[in-house]
Formats: C-alpha cells, structure tokens, sequence
C-alpha cells in the first residue's frame, strides 16, 4: 500500500474521531505482535506511522510559525530604530524604547528606572546592555549582521510569551505608552536650555546665521565641517589685531588663484572655499595681507604644515591658500585637539564635551584654558567634582551648555566684540543646535529642579532630531 493510500486509510478509519490535526493526532498503538489478527496488525502499523507522520508535519508546521513570527518582531523593531544599529550611547529614542519592551516583557529587563519605573528609560544604557547579554549574548542590535539577529531571533523565537499571536501588537502599544511618558523628560533635553538668551538675540532658524549642518556622526569629520563653515574664506581684517600681526607676507587673488611669490606670478587652482573673498584693506579679492584661510591662520598653518610633511617655503604658501578639506581637518586634530585635549588627558567619557573643549582652543590656547577653568569652576560650585562627575549624573547636554555659555561670555568679553561677538555667539550656538541632536547623551536623573520646570513652563521649542517628541 502506498504511503498516500496509507494515511488514507487511517484518515477514514479514525474520522469519527475529528480531524487529526495538532491536537487529534492518535496516541500509540502497541506495537503489533504475532497474537494480533492481520486488521489488528494492520491498524496498529497505520496509527503509528500517522502519528509519526502527523508530528513530522506539525513540527514543520510549528517551525515556519516560528520564523515567521521572529520575522515580524524584528521587522517591527527594526522598523523603530530606523534599521540602525542599537547600542551603548546611541541616542535612537525609539529604537531604544522599542528594544527595552521587548526585553523587560521577556522578563531580562528589571530595572525601575525611567519614567514609569518600569525600566524602560528610552535610551540604551548600562542596564539595557546587561539585560541583551543575558538574552542572547549580545551587547548590540545589528541589523546589517545575520548572524547577530540569528543569534539574536533564537534567543526568544520558541518562548511562549512570543508565540502569542496577540504579543507583537502588545508590545508596540507599550511602547507608544512609554515615548508618551517620556515626553516631559524630553522636552527639558531637546530645548534650547541655558543658551536660550542668547539664541532669542541672534538666532534666526534657517536664515543666514544657521548653518543647517547636516552631520555623519563621525564626530572628526563633524568638527571639520563645523569649522569650516563658521570660518568661512580668506581674511585681512586688521581690526583682528592677533593674526593680523603675523599675515601670510605673499599677495594672493582669490579671485583668479594667482600667487605672486619671491617676484614671480604661480597660477594655483582656484580654492572655491576662498574664491568670494573680499579684502577688509581695499575691498578687492587681492591682499598681500592674508591672515587666515579656513579659520587657520598663517602662524598655525606654518607650525601644521610642518607635521604633514609641507616644509618648502613655497608649499607652504600653495598649500594656505589651496587649504583642502583634509588639511584643514588635520590642522584641528593635530594642532588643537590632539595637544590641547586628548594628549593632555582631558578627555572626558563625553566626546561631545571633549570637542566642545576643542572649539574653545580653536579660538585661541587662553581661551580655551579660560572656558575649561571657568566651566569646572561653575559645575563645582553646582556640587559635581570634575567634569565627568557632572556628564554621569546630568548629562553631558547641560555641561557643553555650561561650557559654551562660558565661552560666549569670554569672546563678549573682548575689546572686538562689538565687531566680532555675533559671529562668534552664532558659531556656538550652531555647535549647539546640531552636534547635541547627534551626540548628546540624555541625563539620567536631574538636580536642577529649578532650572528643569523654568524650561517646562518656557515651552520652547526643540532644536534637535528629537523635536517630534516636544
């Protein structure tokens, strides 16, 4: 008898008995024995075989079911997180909140932390990272690797909790509950803050004072563009009595790119970050008074360019006026950062608060000694000893808020400022605006109760990628 005429037969035999599906699949028959007649036998042998059978197919059955339904929980989340990887200080609200539902519904996440006390804080942090190892060994979401989200998919995929079919629409109605609950915390990070008076006498949000910088979260790469664009071109202002008094001693045409040095003309390509430069002494795009290029003037240029191999007088003068993005890059890592931070053991676990140090030495050295000594000086007097002690317990957030309201104050501070202290403000409140959206990491607890209900009751606005939660 075929295999097919075979299932057949026990169908028709065990019918009256319903459909032999999951739950009617027939017990064991004992196994047939010689003092069993030929039916007895024969029923026996069929039972047995359908029944095997029947496992066989409900097992499969079983397994796609659970595929398909690992499938549409990492769809769901991954959908939340925008498809970007989830880890330790990755702001992604609500990939993030997505990830802690899931792992405290799966019993791994028993924090009380957050606003609910439920452990869902809507950020990844040290409790999140814990309660994922514990799941599945992991300590990141990556959607790009499979065999991560396989790892991660058989952690949980045969748990009953997610067998459930009603589970995935719960977990997402838990979410919403909690980016709700998370809404007044959010608004305190995403304001303006500290520099909100400065930004109400300055700011005009997408007119010439924004930079509307568009970030990579390569936070090196950011600080170039950064720079770059708050610096602008060329520069002969003598009103600018610190580089002005050390010029690039060679007349250069933005305009056409022509250098004149030693008493010869040499034709350099023309620098389109430089080409609309117009001269403070005669209003022309000739000066042989050039003092800055890219916001590097030509003493640190000189110093740089001798770190990157350029030491032919002649290069040297080339390479100020060409100033491609990567030297201007290098000139901020290797002139300022890297000796006036990192190398001096400043660095913080803050690397937004470690490059707002930076913008403070790209000014110039004192001033970026004057803003550090000045911002540990303040966070002291608020009760937190260092830098670090303030970013773990407020977030680094209100530190580089600290930190750049103390600069704003030192530039105003200046004999020039009434010429240069709007420009200045601005470059830091574009620091502001859009380096904390990327990079800021959310405070876990407040003390500064005060100051936390004045930005409430302001209800202002949010800056940041995190506007959508205001």
């Amino acid at each position: 008898m075929s295999r097919l005429l075979k299932f057949n037969e026990w169908n028709r035999l065990t019918e009256a008995e319903g459909d032999p599906g999951a739950e009617a699949v027939q017990p064991v028959m004992p196994t047939p024995t010689t003092q069993m007649t030929n039916t007895e036998k024969g029923l026996a042998q069929m039972s047995n075989w359908a029944r095997a059978k029947g496992q066989e197919i409900v097992t499969s059955a079983m397994a796609q079911d659970q595929q398909n339904r690992a499938n549409q929980v990492i769809r769901a989340l991954k959908e939340s997180a925008g498809g970007k990887t989830l880890g330790k200080n990755v702001i992604n609200i609500k990939g993030n909140t997505h990830l802690q539902v899931f792992l405290k519904k799966l019993g791994v996440l028993r924090s009380k932390a957050g606003p609910l006390k439920d452990g869902v804080t809507c950020y990844f942090n040290g409790e999140t990272e814990a309660a994922l190892k514990t799941l599945c060994g992991l300590d990141q979401i990556d959607f790009s690797n499979p065999e991560s989200m396989d790892a991660f998919a058989k952690s949980w995929v045969d748990r009953e909790e997610v067998l459930d079919a009603n589970f995935n629409k719960a977990l997402l109605s838990e979410v919403s509950t909690a980016l709700a609950a998370k809404k007044p915390e959010l608004k305190v990070y995403i304001d303006t803050g500290i520099l909100r008076p400065y930004y109400e006498k300055v700011w005009q949000a997408g007119g010439s004072s924004d930079y509307a910088l568009s970030l990579t979260g390569n936070i090196l790469d950011d600080m170039y563009k950064f720079n770059s664009i708050k610096e602008g071109g060329l520069a002969d202002d003598t009103r600018d009595t610190g580089p002005a008094a050390d010029p690039c001693p060679y007349e250069y045409d933005a305009k056409t790119g022509k250098l004149t040095y030693g008493g010869t003309v040499h034709q350099l390509k023309v620098n389109p970050h430089l080409q609309n430069s117009v001269s403070m002494i005669n209003g022309g795009s000739t000066s042989n008074r050039w003092h800055t290029s890219r916001g590097i003037i030509w003493p640190t240029w000189k110093s740089a360019a001798t770190k990157l191999g350029i030491t032919d007088p002649l290069s040297v003068a080339k390479s100020f006026f060409e100033m491609t993005d990567e030297h201007a890059k290098k000139v901020y890592e290797l002139t300022f950062y890297n000796p006036m931070v990192k190398d001096k053991g400043r660095e913080t676990v803050s690397p937004m608060v470690n490059h707002c140090m930076g913008t403070g030495f790209w000014g110039a050295i004192t001033h970026g000694e004057k803003t550090i000594a000045n911002t540990v000086s303040r966070i002291s007097d608020m009760g937190y000893s260092g830098l670090n002690d303030a970013i773990q317990k407020i977030g680094d957030k209100i530190v580089v808020e600290i930190m750049l309201e103390e600069q704003i104050k030192l530039y105003l501070s200046y004999s020039n400022a009434g010429t240069y202290g709007k420009g200045w403000t601005l470059g830091l409140l574009n620091f502001h605006r859009y380096f904390v959206s990327v990079y800021a990491d959310l405070p876990s607890d407040s003390k500064f109760p005060d100051e936390y209900a004045k930005r409430e009751g302001a209800k202002t606005a949010g800056f940041s990628g995190l506007a959508q939660f205001a």
